[in-house]
Parts: structure tokens; sequence; C-alpha cells
């Protein structure tokens, strides 16, 4: 299995344990049960083959459910989704896939780690 066909399959099953799954057309919609609105992102058995008409039934489906209309997809899996989603009149924000190749470097610093109890009384500036 490739780097990306693992990442794929991680970003395919997080989702579901909180959500239900609308299969339309080649996407998968995750509509949350409660809190936090998810995504649609493609369906790992499609073959990443997608549409304008695609994205347009998928905004559709999004818009009658009342759910975001939000994508979200790796480019190098599914490259030919950034035009079909511009196509459909998504606005589409471009973030770089990243990946630590190799062990990471830990330099060492003066800060102190240490676990904190709820009563600490430095607690609050931690988290401020």
């Amino acid at each position: 299995m490739t780097l990306l066909d693992t990442l794929e399959s991680y970003l395919d099953a997080v989702p579901r344990a909180h959500t239900d799954v609308e299969d339309i057309g080649p996407f998968s919609l995750f509509v949350a049960r409660r809190g936090w609105p998810y995504y649609a992102r493609p369906r790992l058995d499609t073959g990443g083959t997608v549409t304008a008409a695609d994205v347009e039934a998928l905004i559709d489906a999004q818009v009658s459910l009342g759910v975001p209309r939000k994508i979200e997809w790796v480019h190098e899996t599914t490259p030919q989704l950034l035009a079909a989603a511009a196509a459909a009149g998504l606005t589409v924000e471009q973030h770089q896939l990243l990946v630590l190749d190799g062990d990471p470097v830990v330099r060492a610093t003066r800060s102190v780690l240490r676990r904190m109890e709820a009563d600490d009384p430095d607690l609050l500036g931690v988290q401020a």
C-alpha cells in the first residue's frame, strides 16, 4: 500500500465513527450526528473520476440535508476534482500536502514538560 493509499484510507475512516455516510455519485458525504460539521470526499472505490455534474449533484444533496457545502480531498489522488469543483461554482482553497519523511528531529530546549492536574495554579496560564 502506498503512502497516498494509506492517507486516503485514513481520511475516509476517521469521520465514519461520528457520521452517517451518504454515497452521492463518486462522493462519500459525512453527515454529522451532532457537533462538528463534516465534509464530502471522493469515495475510495471510484477510481478518482469526478465531473462538474457530480459536484453539482453533491451540492444539491448538501443543501437539501442542511450541511455545509464542503469537499475535502487530496489533490495528488484526485487532481481533476479541482477543475470540477471550480466549474460547479465552489471556491477552492488549496493547501500543501505535508509528509514527514523519516524520523522527526527533536532539539533540546530549556522547556519543562510536566503533567498538570485540574487544580494546578499554573493551569489557567498554560491554557491561555
